[in-house]
């Protein structure tokens, strides 16, 4: 069950609950886990999200994993993603544990290991600076990739 508004100040204040009712997540005290890892690019400072989007997921059942420090270079402190109830995690690996992985930047090397079957990917993808071989590795850990070009 989704917290109630009082408990969301952040949220109330910036107008951004919907009005629609959230919807179940799996069967009784399951839900969907999504991670943001650190963005490990060379002067990429962006996160996937907000913590008011974090809020407004965890408002409708998700559960949100950030990696510390994720969202410094844009300036969000890990106190603002807990205020809005996401849990702060100190490694890759317990981002890329999520079901749902949420990416500014194609993944390099080290996150590719990361990976297992039947995770979902949301990312960017820089068409020119990737080979087939980044492709065909996305399609052997059997993840579910949601890109968009860049």
């Amino acid at each position: 069950m989704p917290a109630p508004l009082s408990d969301m100040p952040m949220l109330a204040e910036t107008g951004l609950l919907t009005k629609e009712l959230p919807a179940k997540l799996g069967g009784k005290g399951s839900s969907i886990t999504i991670g943001l890892p650190k963005e490990v690019s060379l002067q990429e400072n962006r996160i996937a999200l907000t913590p008011d989007a974090v809020g407004l997921l965890i408002h409708h059942g998700f559960r949100v994993r950030i990696e510390k420090g994720a969202g410094l270079g844009a300036q969000f402190t890990d106190n603002q993603y807990l205020l809005a109830g996401g849990e702060i995690v100190g490694s890759p690996e317990e981002v890329f544990d999520s079901e749902i992985i949420l990416k500014i930047e194609p993944l390099i090397e080290s996150e590719f290991n990361l990976l297992k079957p039947g995770k979902a990917i949301f990312s960017t993808l820089n068409f020119p600076a990737l080979t087939k071989s980044y492709f065909e590795r996305l399609l052997e850990k059997r993840v579910i990739g949601i890109v968009t070009g860049k």
